[in-house]
């Protein structure tokens, strides 16, 4: 989890530090599942560049290391997801400047048979406060029901749509104007995937 107050917020560190993984989950969390990670460091200026293949919501879920030949195969090296299910979540906690807080959340579910970032299952959800993404691994096992999410954090509610989950966001933090909190949203992500 994240927590970002009223000023202004600034992620800094040489290459290799995190600063994309920390892009990419807000990202990740704040806007429509078709958009594209950050593509800036895809291209590395040093080291090894980091291709489209290894920068996807699944990917980073099942938390890939690297590509490697097993039996001759081609294969991927993950933390874990590769031989049974996984599930990730995804927070940010938004401090107004009368310390009020807010937070937004995604939970992932992933099989053990996803291939693609569309067989993850998704959950949107929004909640004043905070909360802790340890206190939701007991409810992994049921793919996040929205019955048995809302159950456990009664101030929580569970989006059907990206849409729904976008006006809460952009209502609850002033995000656009005249209600068009979406155009302000693909502009920072324009800008961050910012590759030249």
């Amino acid at each position: 989890t994240v927590e970002f107050s009223p000023e202004s917020t600034l992620i800094s560190g040489a290459s290799g530090t995190g600063r994309s993984t920390v892009l990419d989950a807000y990202l990740a969390l704040m806007m429509d599942s078709n958009t594209p990670f950050n593509g800036a460091s895809n291209d590395a200026g040093r080291g090894r560049a980091r291709s489209a293949t290894q920068r996807s919501l699944l990917t980073y879920l099942r938390g890939k290391l690297d590509d490697i030949r097993e039996n001759g195969e081609a294969a991927e090296l993950n933390l874990r997801g590769s031989n049974s299910w996984t599930w990730g979540a995804v927070a940010a906690t938004f401090v107004n400047d009368r310390d009020q807080r807010f937070t937004p959340v995604r939970l992932y579910y992933v099989p053990r048979s996803a291939a693609r970032d569309g067989d993850i299952t998704k959950k949107l959800c929004t909640t004043p406060g905070t909360v802790d993404l340890k206190d939701f691994e007991l409810l992994a096992t049921d793919k996040f029901d929205k019955r048995a999410v809302e159950s456990r954090f009664p101030t929580m509610t569970v989006h059907g749509t990206y849409e729904a989950f976008a006006v809460a966001i952009h209502r609850r933090l002033g995000i656009g104007l005249g209600g068009d909190g979406a155009s302000a949203l693909r502009l920072l992500a324009r800008i961050q995937a910012g590759a030249p």
